[in-house]
């Protein structure tokens, strides 16, 4: 998942580049906007960017102007689900499940340090789930975000930068033990192979 909120402007036309969210989709579809599929971006009248940029703000709580981010820690006080669609935090979808026994496939900039996320529901409809107490850390978050959070199942805590290393080290040993564990894996298939 890309975290570019970009807006390039070339023949009278705007390019739209922000992180997939399905609500910023929607917004930005009634706008007029349409996905181009080559450029992997909305695509709308150059005329519209203010509109664009109004639904930025809205969904993400920035738009493709700079703006003040933190890292945070979030920590989910409930255990909750959406059908049919991934677990949006802060404006940044989580994990997003496909089907009733998919699980939740984790997006590429969130950082789970506890609990997680998973898949539940019927075949037809199917739930991406976030547990109680699920730890998570996020970073570049729009700074007003956080300071307008008055989502009550969630707690929000601002990380020190210095913080940040340590949390790092810990995420890539846990992916390290991941790997070597599934090298394991491989390992003992090629030799069942021979």
């Amino acid at each position: 998942m890309s975290l570019d909120y970009k807006i390039t402007e070339a023949g009278g036309q705007i390019l739209i580049e922000a992180p997939h969210n399905p609500t910023f989709d929607e917004k930005i579809k009634r706008a007029g906007a349409q996905w181009d599929a080559d450029s992997k971006a909305w695509r709308m009248d150059a005329k519209e960017i203010e509109t664009a940029r109004k639904a930025m703000q809205l969904v993400y709580g920035r738009d493709d102007q700079p703006c003040e981010t933190v890292s945070v820690r979030v920590t989910v006080k409930k255990a909750w689900g959406v059908t049919r669609g991934p677990i949006v935090i802060l404006g940044r979808v989580i994990a997003a499940a496909t089907g009733r026994d998919s699980g939740a496939r984790i997006e590429k900039d969130v950082a789970i340090e506890r609990g997680g996320c998973d898949s539940a529901g019927t075949m037809a409809n199917w739930e991406t789930i976030i547990r109680r107490r699920t730890e998570l850390v996020l970073h570049d978050v729009p700074k007003r975000l956080v300071d307008g959070n008055d989502n009550d199942d969630i707690e929000i805590e601002i990380l020190n930068p210095a913080i940040l290393i340590p949390l790092q080290t810990k995420a890539l040993l846990a992916e390290r033990e991941r790997l070597l564990a599934r090298l394991a894996e491989i390992d003992e298939s090629l030799d069942n192979l021979k």
